[in-house]
């Protein structure tokens, strides 16, 4: 399910200005996907209907700007849309006096910019981590105040770029939908002189593979790949990374085709953030733990994340975490959702038997099992920590 909301203010005074042009966006979508917008109980004009195979609910909010945040919230309250969910869940359109008039951007995070809208919805949700679009509607001309720049329509001579940014903006979140935030925003967020980056991720399987595939990777996501031993560049540019599928084991990952297609999803969606993280290793930390803490699964930290929860001045790379076997495939099921590389038994053909790998936040979580961790469990040869309110073992490799 997907949240997404157009800003702006209610009353045919302000139809048409500048700071409306989230509203005008929101009933593009809504025209384009036959979608009724009407009043709602919570203080917007709101619709649903499911759009490539999700469900969507549209939304503008009737507060006035500066009260954004306070319907935001009530309709993340009332659909239950979890925290965890809100930076791939939730989108939010707005206008930006910082862009050239048409130009949009998207970003999963980041301050309000000076926008009152956004300021109160980061107030409510305690959160900078949602999707936003954000359409240009040109820089204040000197001699303006914001709000009266911001208040005014559109002057003749700015209307056609006016809708070109809609129209773009509308493309946006309907990209978003059907392939990920970023693909959208290798799409969009470009420069009018700089063709948009194709980078596409997706997995396919032969009869003997299951192959994670990279095409048109530049510059850091490039020099990644290009850096670690585990994809392999082929003849035609491309980037694989290869399970073999012909393993003969009868508990094997790949049997099971509702797995292997939210591998697939989530590496077409997420693909970027798995090559190149940029994660807040301290709020995926915590959704772990509290995760974890509501299933009643032991759980033990390690790597570079434990010199991280010690308050040594590190920012890990990745999470790594052991569980004892009998519960290895409990987490599988726990974080199905989140999934990047299958659980598997590698029945001895690796250092660790037991091995998964999650996506949660643009962070890479390893998940591990094995016998021998198993005896130093048994034998608690593990360290305790206090971190935020949180009970967190540490143990060795």
């Amino acid at each position: 399910m997907y949240l997404i909301f157009g800003l702006g203010n209610p009353g045919r005074e302000y139809a048409g200005t500048r700071h409306n042009i989230g509203f005008e966006v929101i009933s593009l979508l809504a025209k384009r996907q036959d979608i009724k917008i009407k009043a709602s109980k919570f203080d917007a004009y709101a619709g649903e209907d499911f759009f490539a195979g999700q469900k969507v609910i549209l939304a503008m909010p009737t507060s006035y700007m500066n009260l954004s945040g306070q319907v935001v919230k009530k309709f993340v309250r009332f659909y239950k849309m979890p925290e965890e969910e809100l930076p791939q869940k939730l989108i939010v359109i707005y206008d930006d006096t910082d862009l050239a008039l048409g130009q949009i951007r998207i970003r999963e995070r980041g301050s309000a910019g000076g926008h009152n809208g956004m300021k109160n919805i980061l107030y409510m949700l305690e959160t900078d981590e949602f999707i936003r679009v954000r359409v240009g509607v040109g820089k204040r001309p000197e001699g303006w105040s914001q709000s009266n720049y911001v208040l005014a329509r559109f002057s003749k001579s700015e209307e056609d770029a006016a809708v070109r940014g809609i129209i773009a903006a509308a493309d946006a979140v309907e990209d978003i939908l059907r392939h990920g935030v970023n693909y959208a925003m290798n799409k969009y967020n470009t420069n009018p002189e700089k063709p948009a980056s194709r980078v596409k991720y997706h997995c396919y399987e032969t009869d003997a593979e299951f192959v994670y595939c990279v095409e048109g990777a530049e510059g850091k996501i490039y020099k990644a790949l290009e850096a670690d031993m585990y994809w392999t560049k082929t003849d035609d540019g491309k980037f694989v990374k290869i399970y073999p599928t012909n393993t003969g084991f009868e508990d094997a990952w790949y049997l099971d085709a509702s797995y292997k297609q939210v591998i697939s999803d989530n590496f077409s969606r997420y693909g970027q953030s798995f090559i190149a993280q940029n994660f807040n290793w301290e709020r995926v930390l915590k959704f772990i733990a509290e995760k974890f803490l509501d299933s009643g699964i032991k759980w033990y930290l390690t790597g570079s994340v434990t010199r991280a929860v010690s308050d040594a001045d590190v920012k890990p790379k990745d999470i790594d975490i052991i569980v004892h076997t009998d519960d290895f495939y409990k987490v599988k099921e726990l974080f199905k959702e989140y999934t990047i590389e299958p659980f598997v038994d590698n029945k001895g053909s690796w250092v660790i038997r037991y091995f998964g790998k999650l996506l949660i936040r643009g962070a890479c979580v390893d998940i591990a099992a094995d016998e021998k961790m198993d005896a130093k469990i048994s034998q608690s040869a593990y360290e305790k920590v206090d971190w935020n309110g949180h009970e967190i073992f540490v143990i060795e490799i």
